[in-house]
């Protein structure tokens, strides 16, 4: 995966303090040696970035973590299911479900995974949530071995589109 993604991760500014720095017993606080440079917290981070920006209008979610890629089968029919309905991968934006992105800024989203923050949890049905059109799927790897799964996506998405 690309540092690309880690933007959206992380908004702040990261320091590494090493454990030698410090020294604690279990039951005292932790007290910064003498000459040791201490760093002052800025604003807490918060969960989701509200100046995050979509480069389209459609997300694409699938499971996985920050640092896994999208298999290139899985990639592959994505790529059939999205020309179906004259789409391409570059018309959507493709995340792992690990990075946490306000879906209120897509048009469109299809998930396929249902390990997320969505307020139902019905899957190859499309609804609304705050204006946004979603899919839950199952992940593309279930979706490539199943015509019933298949059969319940393609309708699915026929809604969406």
């Amino acid at each position: 995966m690309s540092s690309e993604f880690l933007k959206y991760l992380i908004n702040e500014d990261i320091y590494i303090i090493e454990d030698e720095m410090y020294s604690s017993t279990s039951n005292q606080v932790s007290i910064p040696k003498p000459g040791s440079k201490v760093l002052e917290a800025k604003e807490p981070v918060s969960e989701v970035s509200s100046s995050y920006e979509p480069k389209n209008d459609i997300l694409i979610l699938y499971e996985g973590q920050v640092t896994d890629e999208m298999h290139i089968a899985d990639m592959e029919l994505l790529s059939k299911i999205l020309g179906a309905v004259s789409c391409s991968l570059d018309q959507v934006d493709i995340r792992p479900n690990a990075i946490p992105i306000p879906l209120s800024v897509y048009e469109k989203v299809i998930a396929f995974t249902s390990n997320y923050n969505f307020t139902q949890k019905v899957k190859y049905s499309m609804y609304n949530e705050g204006g946004t059109k979603i899919i839950i799927s199952d992940p593309l790897s279930k979706v490539a071995i199943s015509t019933e799964m298949k059969k319940s996506l393609w309708g699915a998405i026929q809604q969406l589109f």
